[in-house]
């Protein structure tokens, strides 16, 4: 197993792409496992077969990458895909994130993480989340998503 941390942050498009095809090449020759830590999404579409979204170091919604890079369950998942630039997709008004300053990591809410910026937020939010396993076997930590 390989941590790749970033491996194409900061670097052109086409030095991107030589770097990924040969991490593909180089798993394919040799078995390899990444764990590939990444805010590029599209590098993430390319490259994963599971995905695993974090919120303030905690996971809220893990499981196969095309299940949730096209169908996002977990509210921040949603935002973060929707928050994407697509010219025919304007983000959807009810969905805009909540307008409130983002937790320090020092001084963690209590109860779900996203609860003071996500657009569901309800009583039982405020309560801690665990990964829940969903029907279609992905994990989320959102009572409201299950």
């Amino acid at each position: 197993m390989i941590v790749l941390d970033e491996p194409t942050s900061a670097l052109d498009i086409s030095v991107q792409a030589q770097i990924l095809n040969l991490l593909v090449t180089l798993q394919e020759n040799h078995g390899l496992t990444y764990v590939l830590i990444s805010h590029n999404v599209s590098v993430i579409r390319h490259m994963s077969d599971r995905v695993a979204v974090m919120y303030l170091g905690q996971i809220v919604e893990l499981g196969e990458a095309q299940q949730v890079l096209t169908a996002p369950a977990h509210p921040y998942t949603r935002l973060l895909l929707d928050s994407l630039p697509a010219i025919d997709k304007p983000l959807e008004e009810e969905w805009a994130l909540r307008k409130t300053d983002l937790p320090g990591n020092r001084t963690l809410p209590q109860g779900c993480f996203f609860y003071e910026r996500c657009p569901l937020a309800t009583s039982g939010c405020e309560v801690r989340q665990s990964l829940a396993i969903r029907e279609d076997g992905r994990e989320l930590r959102c009572w409201r998503a299950l």
